[in-house]
């Protein structure tokens, strides 16, 4: 794909989960071949980075969830979802602190936005062998869906392509995913080249 229609590709899916929904009226929600594309779009602009989760902006809204400041989480998060519209764990933080401040058609979008992108990761293979593994842009998005099933980490490794995930589900049950973490290796492997 030639890289400006890559970009106005990328622009089109990302403004998905930006948009705010207007007090008047319920938002369009996404579909879920929507919240795919916006997660491969966003990982296709040259400037991606799959450690989102390690951004000062990001913690300042962590740190005001573990304070219980919905008011600050509302006024963070709006700008970090601009800037990192696949933050799964941040859409699902402004749902619960619109939903406390009354905001009902805010709490169904972003709410609707978190389940998603968890689809999106769920519906991308079955995780139960490296050829199926479920397709993840950053290790972020393993943990995200992790810990909406219930599963507790026993152990990972790593088998190139994949994070292989060892785990223990709620119901006790022992057993192994796998997580294709290629787009997030081959972005970090761009971002540490020596510039030409």
């Amino acid at each position: 794909m030639k890289p400006f229609l890559l970009a106005l590709t990328a622009f089109a899916a990302i403004q998905i989960c930006q948009a705010e929904p207007k007090p008047q009226g319920a938002p369009k929600l996404p579909s879920g071949e929507e919240f795919t594309e916006l997660r491969m779009a966003f990982a296709a602009q040259p400037d991606f980075h799959p450690m989102w989760s390690r951004d000062e902006a990001r913690e300042a809204i962590m740190t005001a969830a573990k304070a219980k400041d919905r008011a600050k989480i509302i006024e963070l998060s709006k700008a970090w979802l601009e800037k990192v519209p696949v933050d799964a764990d941040v859409h699902f933080l402004r749902a619960q602190a619109l939903k406390a401040a009354g905001d009902w058609a805010g709490f169904t979008y972003h709410w609707h936005c978190f389940y998603g992108l968890i689809h999106s990761i769920a519906s991308s293979g079955d995780g139960r062998t490296a050829k199926t593994a479920f397709k993840v842009i950053s290790v972020s998005e393993e943990y995200y869906f992790l810990d909406e099933i219930g599963a507790e980490l026993i152990e990972q490794t790593l088998e190139h392509p994949c994070d292989k995930m060892k785990v223990k589900l709620r119901d006790g049950t022992e057993t192994t995913f796998y997580f294709d973490v290629s787009i997030s290796f081959a972005a970090m492997s761009r971002r540490l080249a020596p510039a030409k």
